[in-house]
């Protein structure tokens, strides 16, 4: 399991808001956004950055899938909620991806609800 949120409460990320003269109060970039880095809400640049965080990892036989997903999700799911929720049916992506976001609704997210699931071994 392997798994990397950028979140407001990252310490590597509000020292980068920090840098730029930003604040983070009631855990959101200068009280307004619950994330760092986002594509959109340009008016929090450069508090806010669309610069993604990028993490090179090597995958190994026991990475079975991918599940990209944005805050909608990961404010109402576990990471291994979600995986339980895809594994029995991750040979259909698509639907395991529609079910995630289904279940993040359901769960009562009031964030946008973004979610793709990627299979390894299709």
């Amino acid at each position: 399991k392997r798994q990397y949120q950028r979140r407001v409460r990252d310490q590597i990320e509000e020292e980068r808001i920090k840098a730029h003269n930003g604040f983070i109060t009631s855990g959101r970039v200068q009280g307004l956004l619950a994330v760092s880095r986002t594509l959109g809400d340009s008016f929090l640049y450069p508090y806010v950055t669309p610069e993604p965080f990028i993490n090179v990892i090597e995958l190994s036989a026991d990475d079975e899938f991918l599940i990209l997903a944005c805050d909608g999700v990961w404010d109402v799911l576990s990471n291994d909620e979600a995986v339980q929720i895809v594994r029995p049916i991750i040979k259909d992506p698509m639907m395991a991806s529609m079910r995630l976001r289904d279940y993040s609704y359901l769960l009562g997210s009031t964030d946008n609800i973004s979610v793709m699931v990627i299979d390894f071994f299709p």
